[in-house]
């Protein structure tokens, strides 16, 4: 009887140590989180599968990795929130256990300027926050209570940053040439 319960200890406390925090990948939850991803104006909500969000997370905030699928958007008057309708938005964040603080971002972009976040010219993320994970029986994700609305922007390629430098470069060139 002592050896089971030992035993038992042992395999609670293993799960515990082991077992990765969870979070609820939702921006809408009544009473909890409101939180809408908004498009370049700052006003259009993203709506449809034409827009896709990913959760980033980590242990701390240089540690960022992505979690999970990205999710689309809703339409109608569910525009500017995640779809998550046939799809589980529980996500478990490998590197931080149950209980921890995990550091959290949500990024959106436009599929049409990029199949990735990364490399969309078309982007935005959330305000880097921290979060407490759930995953302590029973299991209970954590909602994101610290998501704030964010919207997207319009990045340039490094190819047309340098093309606009060389340009200012040469327009400069020309009026030193004409003072001489």
């Amino acid at each position: 009887m002592r050896y089971i319960v030992i035993l038992s200890a042992l395999l609670i406390a293993s799960v515990q140590t082991f077992g990765q925090g969870t979070i609820w990948f939702l921006n809408r939850v009544v009473g909890v989180v409101d939180s809408p991803v908004y498009y370049l104006d700052g006003i259009t909500k993203l709506f449809g599968d034409g827009f896709l969000a990913q959760l980033y997370a980590g242990p701390t905030p240089s540690a960022l990795e992505p979690i999970g699928t990205p999710i689309p958007f809703r339409t109608g008057t569910g525009a500017g929130y995640l779809a998550t309708s046939g799809i589980d938005p529980t996500r478990e964040i490998p590197t931080v256990p149950i209980g921890s603080t995990a550091w959290i971002e949500v990024h959106a972009w436009e599929v049409a300027t990029g199949s990735r976040w990364e490399s969309a010219w078309i982007r935005g993320a959330s305000p880097l926050f921290s979060q407490i994970t759930g995953g302590i029986p029973p299991k209970w994700p954590t909602v994101l209570s610290g998501l704030q609305s964010f919207r997207l922007q319009i990045v340039p390629e490094a190819s047309v940053l340098a093309f606009l430098f060389l340009g200012g470069l040469l327009l400069a060139s020309k009026r030193w040439r004409q003072k001489e």
